[in-house]
This record gives C-alpha cells, sequence and structure tokens, in this order.
C-alpha cells in the first residue's frame, strides 16, 4: 500500500496510513465548539441538551473523575476488611458459646463433686456404717435379734417363707 487513499469516501484528500493494530490509538483532539446562546465556548461536541457547567460544578465533576478510581480502592479495601473481619466474628462467637456451655457443664461436675464428698465423709463416720449395716444387710449386734415384719398379702402368697435350702427352728 502506498500510504495514500485513491479518493472514495474521503473525497480524494490524502490521509497517512495507519500501521494494522494501531487504530484509534492516537488520543482525541479537544476541539472548541462554536459558542453556545451564553456566548462561551465549550469542550467537546455541541448539544443543546447539555447544559454548560459553572467554575464550582466543573471542580467538583473533575475531583469526582479525579478521585473515583480511589473510591473504588478504598471501598474494595473495605469490603475485603469487612470480610476478613467476619471470620475471626464468627468463630469468637463460637468459641463464647462453646466457652458458655463448658462453664454450664463444669458447675454441674463440681456439684456432683461436691456430693460425693459429704457422702464420703458422711460413710467415714461410724454411726452412718451401722446405719446402713442394719438398714441394707440385715446385720445385727451379738445378742440382738432382729425381726422382720412381712405385709398379710406377701405372707398368703409365700414370699414371706423360710427359702427352700434354709432350716425352720
Amino acid at each position: 500500500m502506498s500510504g495514500r487513499s485513491t479518493g472514495g469516501a474521503n473525497g480524494g484528500r490524502s490521509r497517512p496510513a495507519v500501521p494494522e493494530g494501531k487504530l484509534g490509538t492516537r488520543p482525541a483532539r479537544a476541539r472548541l465548539t462554536p459558542p453556545r446562546g451564553d456566548g462561551r465556548p465549550t469542550l467537546g461536541p455541541s448539544s443543546p441538551t447539555v447544559p454548560a457547567l459553572s467554575v464550582p460544578e466543573r471542580r467538583r465533576f473533575e475531583l469526582v473523575r479525579e478521585l473515583g478510581p480511589v473510591a473504588v480502592v478504598l471501598a474494595l479495601a473495605v469490603v475485603v476488611l469487612a470480610g476478613l473481619a467476619v471470620l475471626p466474628a464468627r468463630t469468637w462467637w463460637t468459641q463464647r458459646q462453646s466457652l458458655n456451655q463448658s462453664r454450664a457443664e463444669l458447675a454441674q461436675v463440681e456439684e456432683e463433686v461436691a456430693d460425693l464428698k459429704a457422702r464420703h465423709d458422711l460413710l467415714q463416720t461410724d454411726a452412718e456404717v451401722e446405719r446402713l449395716a442394719r438398714q441394707d444387710y440385715d446385720l445385727v449386734y451379738p445378742g440382738e435379734e432382729s425381726y422382720r415384719l412381712v405385709p398379710a398379702d406377701a405372707a398368703a402368697n409365700g414370699a414371706g417363707a423360710a427359702p427352700a435350702g434354709a432350716a425352720t427352728p
């Protein structure tokens, strides 16, 4: 290709050849458009629907445009930090519940231990040992006689009778 166009859509004017892959890479030039009704020229294409910006509005627009990427990065950082805070908070809450449950179990076990210690101390006395021997094992001191009262209906059924191998006096 010679670098010149052969007429066609551009009316035969010469235009430098654009290397392949480089199409549209030149920065767009800002051009002044004809003045609007208020007499001030504006940058960019003239459009009757877009009002001209005042100086404070333009500054605010430029500030928003400049800070836009910073705001996006900050918002992303806040989201990441919030996400990183959720997992430890959930773990802390789970551990707290587990700790409360363990404390309740510990209190119950300590209460049982206190009851068992009291029972142990009671069993160390002669009076309690004697009471249990008489009550549970029908033991008596030498020279004492043991009597057992049997209900009337149990005696009729043979429940109060001596075992088969026992001698009767």
